[in-house]
Protein backbone atom coordinates (compact mmCIF):
# COMPACT_ATOMS: atom_id res chain seq x y z
CA UNK A 1 0.00 0.00 0.00
CA UNK A 2 0.71 3.56 -0.66
CA UNK A 3 1.80 6.18 2.01
CA UNK A 4 -0.35 8.98 2.30
CA UNK A 5 2.04 11.23 1.57
CA UNK A 6 3.01 10.30 -2.14
CA UNK A 7 -0.77 10.22 -3.09
CA UNK A 8 -3.50 12.83 -3.33
CA UNK A 9 -4.85 14.92 -5.97
CA UNK A 10 -2.46 16.15 -9.18
CA UNK A 11 -2.57 19.90 -9.34
CA UNK A 12 0.67 19.83 -11.91
CA UNK A 13 -0.46 23.19 -13.72
CA UNK A 14 -0.89 23.19 -17.42
CA UNK A 15 -2.19 25.70 -20.24
CA UNK A 16 -5.40 24.37 -19.47
CA UNK A 17 -5.16 24.05 -15.61
CA UNK A 18 -3.64 27.25 -14.89
CA UNK A 19 -2.15 27.50 -11.75
CA UNK A 20 -3.25 30.47 -9.11
CA UNK A 21 0.40 31.90 -7.85
CA UNK A 22 0.65 35.35 -5.55
CA UNK A 23 1.35 37.53 -9.06
CA UNK A 24 -1.29 35.96 -11.25
CA UNK A 25 -2.28 32.76 -12.87
CA UNK A 26 0.66 30.40 -13.94
CA UNK A 27 0.42 28.33 -17.11
CA UNK A 28 3.00 25.53 -18.03
CA UNK A 29 3.61 24.65 -21.62
CA UNK A 30 5.27 21.05 -22.80
CA UNK A 31 7.40 21.00 -25.42
CA UNK A 32 8.56 18.01 -26.09
CA UNK A 33 12.48 17.59 -26.40
CA UNK A 34 12.21 21.45 -25.74
CA UNK A 35 11.99 22.07 -29.39
CA UNK A 36 10.32 25.60 -30.45
CA UNK A 37 10.64 27.44 -34.00
CA UNK A 38 10.82 30.99 -34.33
CA UNK A 39 7.57 31.64 -34.96
CA UNK A 40 5.92 29.93 -31.85
CA UNK A 41 8.23 31.54 -29.82
CA UNK A 42 6.88 34.35 -30.86
CA UNK A 43 3.66 33.24 -30.08
CA UNK A 44 4.54 32.54 -26.62
CA UNK A 45 5.77 36.44 -26.46
CA UNK A 46 2.78 37.78 -27.53
CA UNK A 47 0.70 35.61 -25.30
CA UNK A 48 2.71 36.54 -22.05
CA UNK A 49 2.94 40.29 -23.27
CA UNK A 50 -0.92 40.14 -23.60
CA UNK A 51 -1.92 38.12 -21.47
CA UNK A 52 0.63 37.97 -18.91
CA UNK A 53 3.44 39.93 -17.25
CA UNK A 54 5.23 39.69 -20.13
CA UNK A 55 7.87 37.54 -19.10
CA UNK A 56 8.64 33.17 -19.60
CA UNK A 57 10.53 31.19 -17.68
CA UNK A 58 12.22 28.30 -18.49
CA UNK A 59 12.00 24.96 -16.27
CA UNK A 60 14.18 22.31 -15.30
CA UNK A 61 11.75 19.59 -17.63
CA UNK A 62 12.34 22.12 -20.70
CA UNK A 63 9.27 23.29 -20.69
CA UNK A 64 7.91 27.10 -20.80
CA UNK A 65 5.83 29.56 -18.14
CA UNK A 66 3.67 32.29 -18.69
CA UNK A 67 3.30 34.07 -14.98
CA UNK A 68 0.81 36.82 -14.29
CA UNK A 69 -2.01 35.66 -16.33
CA UNK A 70 -5.11 37.83 -15.91
CA UNK A 71 -8.12 36.00 -14.70
CA UNK A 72 -10.61 34.35 -17.32
CA UNK A 73 -7.78 34.19 -20.21
CA UNK A 74 -7.75 30.70 -20.23
CA UNK A 75 -9.49 30.29 -23.13
CA UNK A 76 -7.97 32.34 -25.83
CA UNK A 77 -4.61 31.59 -23.96
CA UNK A 78 -4.91 27.76 -25.30
CA UNK A 79 -6.76 29.07 -28.39
CA UNK A 80 -3.44 30.89 -29.23
CA UNK A 81 -1.34 28.01 -28.03
CA UNK A 82 -2.98 25.85 -30.16
CA UNK A 83 -3.30 27.50 -33.47
CA UNK A 84 0.88 27.88 -33.04
CA UNK A 85 1.08 24.01 -32.49
CA UNK A 86 1.78 24.05 -29.16
CA UNK A 87 -1.29 22.38 -28.07
CA UNK A 88 -1.88 19.62 -29.89
CA UNK A 89 -3.90 17.06 -27.52
CA UNK A 90 -6.96 19.01 -25.05
CA UNK A 91 -7.08 15.78 -23.11
CA UNK A 92 -3.36 15.37 -23.24
CA UNK A 93 -1.82 17.92 -22.80
CA UNK A 94 -0.51 17.48 -19.04
CA UNK A 95 1.24 14.34 -19.83
CA UNK A 96 3.65 15.38 -23.05
CA UNK A 97 6.57 15.79 -20.51
CA UNK A 98 9.49 14.77 -23.11
CA UNK A 99 13.35 15.29 -22.34
CA UNK A 100 15.50 14.94 -25.09
CA UNK A 101 19.57 14.74 -25.37
CA UNK A 102 19.59 18.72 -26.95
CA UNK A 103 22.18 18.00 -29.60
CA UNK A 104 20.97 14.77 -30.61
CA UNK A 105 21.05 13.98 -34.75
CA UNK A 106 23.73 17.40 -34.75
CA UNK A 107 27.12 15.93 -33.27
CA UNK A 108 27.83 12.32 -31.51
CA UNK A 109 25.57 10.02 -29.57
CA UNK A 110 24.52 6.57 -30.53
CA UNK A 111 21.44 7.43 -32.72
CA UNK A 112 19.06 10.60 -33.38
CA UNK A 113 16.37 10.62 -30.51
CA UNK A 114 14.54 13.87 -32.43
CA UNK A 115 12.64 11.46 -34.56
CA UNK A 116 11.72 9.36 -31.54
CA UNK A 117 10.56 12.68 -29.51
CA UNK A 118 7.93 13.70 -32.06
CA UNK A 119 6.45 9.45 -32.50
CA UNK A 120 6.12 9.18 -28.75
CA UNK A 121 4.42 12.39 -28.48
CA UNK A 122 1.61 11.44 -30.93
CA UNK A 123 1.47 7.97 -29.36
CA UNK A 124 0.89 9.76 -26.23
CA UNK A 125 -1.70 12.00 -27.49
CA UNK A 126 -3.38 9.23 -29.64
CA UNK A 127 -4.22 6.77 -26.27
CA UNK A 128 -7.10 7.70 -23.79
CA UNK A 129 -5.91 5.45 -21.44
CA UNK A 130 -2.07 7.45 -21.26
CA UNK A 131 -4.34 10.73 -20.62
CA UNK A 132 -4.63 9.09 -16.69
CA UNK A 133 -0.77 9.75 -16.38
CA UNK A 134 0.10 11.88 -13.48
CA UNK A 135 1.40 15.51 -14.62
CA UNK A 136 4.58 14.95 -13.48
CA UNK A 137 5.44 11.58 -15.43
CA UNK A 138 8.54 12.15 -16.91
CA UNK A 139 9.88 10.62 -20.23
CA UNK A 140 13.58 10.85 -21.22
CA UNK A 141 15.31 10.07 -24.83
CA UNK A 142 18.92 10.01 -24.45
CA UNK A 143 20.83 9.27 -27.28
CA UNK A 144 23.77 7.57 -24.90
CA UNK A 145 25.98 11.10 -24.40
CA UNK A 146 24.11 11.68 -20.90
CA UNK A 147 22.69 15.07 -21.30
CA UNK A 148 19.06 14.05 -20.01
CA UNK A 149 19.28 10.36 -18.67
CA UNK A 150 19.97 11.68 -14.90
CA UNK A 151 17.12 14.03 -14.85
CA UNK A 152 15.01 12.18 -13.09
CA UNK A 153 12.97 10.55 -15.67
CA UNK A 154 10.09 7.61 -14.57
CA UNK A 155 11.01 6.09 -18.00
CA UNK A 156 13.80 6.43 -20.57
CA UNK A 157 15.58 5.05 -23.16
CA UNK A 158 19.67 5.29 -22.94
CA UNK A 159 21.35 5.12 -26.28
CA UNK A 160 23.82 1.92 -26.55
CA UNK A 161 25.48 0.32 -29.90
CA UNK A 162 22.65 -1.08 -31.45
CA UNK A 163 19.93 0.31 -29.76
CA UNK A 164 18.40 1.30 -26.30
CA UNK A 165 18.08 0.26 -22.75
CA UNK A 166 15.03 0.81 -20.84
CA UNK A 167 15.94 2.84 -17.86
CA UNK A 168 12.80 2.60 -15.14
CA UNK A 169 13.32 4.86 -12.17
CA UNK A 170 17.40 5.85 -13.34
CA UNK A 171 17.62 2.15 -13.22
CA UNK A 172 18.75 -0.22 -16.45
CA UNK A 173 15.31 -2.77 -16.69
CA UNK A 174 17.56 -5.32 -18.33
CA UNK A 175 14.84 -4.35 -21.36
CA UNK A 176 16.03 -3.51 -25.29
CA UNK A 177 14.80 -2.30 -28.14
CA UNK A 178 15.92 -1.50 -31.43
CA UNK A 179 14.53 2.36 -32.87
CA UNK A 180 11.83 0.58 -34.82
CA UNK A 181 10.43 -0.36 -31.20
CA UNK A 182 11.63 1.93 -28.99
CA UNK A 183 8.93 4.15 -28.40
CA UNK A 184 6.24 1.13 -28.04
CA UNK A 185 8.54 -0.11 -25.29
CA UNK A 186 8.09 3.58 -23.76
CA UNK A 187 4.41 3.19 -24.05
CA UNK A 188 4.14 0.17 -22.42
CA UNK A 189 6.04 0.75 -19.80
CA UNK A 190 3.91 4.22 -18.97
CA UNK A 191 0.56 1.68 -19.58
CA UNK A 192 1.64 -0.88 -16.88
CA UNK A 193 2.63 2.15 -14.08
CA UNK A 194 -0.94 2.79 -14.49
CA UNK A 195 -2.16 -0.57 -14.49
CA UNK A 196 -0.46 -1.24 -10.69
CA UNK A 197 -0.20 2.79 -9.36
CA UNK A 198 -2.47 3.12 -6.50
CA UNK A 199 -2.38 6.82 -6.31
CA UNK A 200 2.08 7.19 -6.98
CA UNK A 201 2.64 10.02 -9.48
CA UNK A 202 6.24 8.95 -9.72
CA UNK A 203 7.37 5.51 -10.55
CA UNK A 204 10.19 5.99 -7.82
CA UNK A 205 7.05 5.64 -5.48
CA UNK A 206 6.16 2.32 -6.29
CA UNK A 207 6.90 0.11 -3.54
CA UNK A 208 8.30 -2.65 -5.76
CA UNK A 209 9.25 -1.73 -9.54
CA UNK A 210 9.18 -6.00 -10.48
CA UNK A 211 5.36 -5.35 -10.08
CA UNK A 212 5.18 -3.33 -13.64
CA UNK A 213 6.74 -6.90 -15.02
CA UNK A 214 9.19 -4.90 -17.57
CA UNK A 215 12.35 -6.48 -16.37
CA UNK A 216 14.61 -8.11 -18.81
CA UNK A 217 17.51 -10.62 -19.14
CA UNK A 218 19.98 -8.37 -20.57
CA UNK A 219 23.43 -7.59 -18.93
CA UNK A 220 23.04 -4.23 -17.04
CA UNK A 221 24.45 -1.08 -18.44
CA UNK A 222 25.81 1.79 -16.12
CA UNK A 223 23.76 4.40 -16.19
CA UNK A 224 25.32 8.12 -15.31
CA UNK A 225 24.35 9.44 -12.24
CA UNK A 226 25.34 13.19 -13.11
CA UNK A 227 24.07 14.89 -15.72
CA UNK A 228 26.78 15.83 -18.33
CA UNK A 229 25.49 19.20 -19.54
CA UNK A 230 25.85 21.02 -23.20
CA UNK A 231 29.18 23.27 -23.33
CA UNK A 232 28.40 27.02 -23.33
CA UNK A 233 29.15 28.49 -26.73
CA UNK A 234 29.57 27.79 -30.83
CA UNK A 235 28.95 24.21 -31.08
CA UNK A 236 30.35 22.67 -33.94
CA UNK A 237 27.79 20.18 -35.44
CA UNK A 238 28.69 16.79 -37.83
CA UNK A 239 27.30 18.66 -41.07
CA UNK A 240 29.56 21.71 -40.74
CA UNK A 241 27.45 24.27 -39.06
CA UNK A 242 27.29 25.21 -36.03
CA UNK A 243 24.82 26.02 -32.89
CA UNK A 244 24.91 28.13 -30.32
CA UNK A 245 24.46 27.21 -26.81
CA UNK A 246 23.46 29.85 -23.59
CA UNK A 247 22.26 30.23 -20.27
CA UNK A 248 19.21 32.52 -19.24
CA UNK A 249 19.90 34.13 -16.22
CA UNK A 250 17.57 32.71 -13.46
CA UNK A 251 15.67 30.73 -16.42
CA UNK A 252 13.59 34.49 -17.36
CA UNK A 253 13.41 35.97 -20.68
CA UNK A 254 11.85 39.57 -20.72
CA UNK A 255 10.33 41.30 -23.50
CA UNK A 256 14.12 42.16 -25.60
CA UNK A 257 15.34 38.67 -25.47
CA UNK A 258 12.27 37.21 -26.63
CA UNK A 259 11.99 39.47 -29.47
CA UNK A 260 15.24 38.76 -30.72
CA UNK A 261 13.85 34.77 -30.60
CA UNK A 262 11.18 35.10 -33.69
CA UNK A 263 14.26 35.72 -35.78
CA UNK A 264 15.73 31.85 -34.95
CA UNK A 265 14.99 29.00 -37.20
CA UNK A 266 15.35 26.80 -34.05
CA UNK A 267 15.35 27.13 -30.65
CA UNK A 268 15.53 24.06 -27.94
CA UNK A 269 15.04 24.83 -24.51
CA UNK A 270 17.40 22.50 -22.14
CA UNK A 271 16.50 21.17 -18.87
CA UNK A 272 19.37 23.79 -17.18
CA UNK A 273 17.34 26.77 -17.99
CA UNK A 274 19.20 27.88 -21.04
CA UNK A 275 19.22 26.81 -24.87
Amino acid sequence: MSSPSRTGPDRCPGTLRVHAAADGGLARVRLPGGTLSGAQAGALADASRDLGDGHLELTSRANVQIRGLRDGVEGELSERLHDAGLLPSFTHERVRNILASVLSGRDGGFADVRPLVNELDAELCADPELAGLPGRFLFALDDGRGDVIAQGADVALYGIEGGFALVLAGRDSGRRASPAGAVALMVEAARAFLRVRDGEWRLNELDDLGALGMGGDAERVAVPETVRRVPVGVLPQSDGRAAVSGLVPFGRLGPDALGELRACGEIIVTPWRGW
